[in-house]
């Protein structure tokens, strides 16, 4: 979450640049964060694995509570180790059940794949098959346009897929 290194960190998280969704602070401000965030410790500073948008949000809840002079919110959460590759497998690991439209799928696959791991870690990683892993880095390989339309919900990913390929519904 705190990374200065942009995409090239294997932790960097697109989602950073998109503001807080407010249903998720008020989420948290009414009932904190639940479950503990996975991080690992670079120095003195804990680099967030799994629960980015949580504490993103906690940070908002945190300053919106400074300003009111109410008591703090805090977030709980459990060291983890290994390298780039290792924590990245992990953070989607942790969250194979959210509802990823199969772009962000196929992003995060290609992710893994350009940081060394092979379709069948990914698929351990993801909960999903191998075959789901390659119907999922096939989109990417998609016209910009259709790309833009399967993100939108305009054209399904199985119509988008090349002839003589089935995908999976989503």
């Amino acid at each position: 979450l705190d990374t200065d290194d942009g995409p090239d960190h294997p932790l960097y998280d697109e989602r950073v640049k998109m503001p807080v969704p407010e249903a998720l602070i008020r989420n948290i401000k009414a009932y904190g964060v639940l479950k503990p965030v996975l991080f690992e410790r670079d120095g003195d500073r804990p680099l967030v694995v799994d629960g980015r948008q949580r504490v993103r949000a906690a940070r908002v809840v945190r300053d919106r509570q400074r300003e009111a002079g109410e008591d703090e919110i805090s977030v709980r959460g459990i060291p983890q180790r290994g390298d780039g590759s290792h924590l990245f497998a992990v953070s989607r690991a942790a969250n194979i059940h959210q509802a990823d439209g199969p772009l962000t799928q196929a992003r995060n696959a290609q992710r893994m794949v350009d940081l060394g791991k092979s379709t069948e870690e990914i698929a351990v990683a993801f909960g999903v098959t191998e075959q789901t892993v390659g119907h999922w880095l096939s989109l990417l390989e998609l016209a910009p346009a259709v790309r833009t339309a399967v993100e939108r919900g305009v054209i399904k990913p199985t119509a988008a897929s090349s002839p003589g390929r089935s995908m999976p519904s989503y």
